[in-house]
């Protein structure tokens, strides 16, 4: 198997969601332990369950953006939209379609509004919450996603999707 950009992004994308779903599944990553502390344990499972939603969301998004597009049939497709883990073999080999445009984006926001249930407005040193730490949240997750993200992502989502070259058939109105 030669790698191409494209064909590496493919496969990176969908490895990072078959992990998300792997994660996801059955509530397995929320139910584990991670810290002695109670209270930090639970706001680090909050965490990184929303972290584990977003991410689908983001990989899904990146996946539509490269590869969306106008089908031999004429229809606008996306890409296939895994919610089960499910090995990228499996849509290399066609055993999975593509999801239409707006089936991608429904998927998109959904997680994007699963992931805002668990996540913090924004990862800071002076959570509101007294119950938080920052070891939890805060700095130390500063590399992870929180409701700021999410909102950025819902946003491209919406604008993506509104876009001419999604939506070929609607009437495009340069004055609105």
């Amino acid at each position: 198997y030669t790698y191409t950009p494209f064909s590496s992004a493919w496969a990176r994308d969908y490895d990072a969601i078959l992990y998300c779903n792997m994660f996801l599944k059955d509530n397995r990553g929320y139910e584990t332990q991670y810290m002695i502390n109670q209270d930090a344990d639970i706001a680090l499972r909050r965490s990184i369950q929303g972290d584990a939603y977003g991410m689908r969301a983001w990989m899904l998004f990146g996946l539509l953006k490269m590869f969306a597009g106008e089908g031999v049939d004429g229809n606008m497709y996306g890409v296939p939209i895994l919610t089960e883990a499910t090995e990228y073999e499996k849509i290399d080999n066609a055993e999975i379609k593509r999801a239409t445009i707006d089936e991608c984006c429904v998927q998109i926001l959904k997680d994007c509004d699963s992931a805002y249930v668990y996540l913090k407005d924004s990862n800071r040193d002076f959570p509101e919450d007294p119950s938080q730490t920052i070891i939890v949240t805060g700095s130390a997750r500063y590399t992870t996603l929180d409701r700021v993200a999410i909102d950025a992502l819902r946003a491209q989502t919406y604008l993506y999707w509104a876009s001419p070259a999604w939506n070929p058939d609607k009437p495009q109105d340069a004055d609105t």
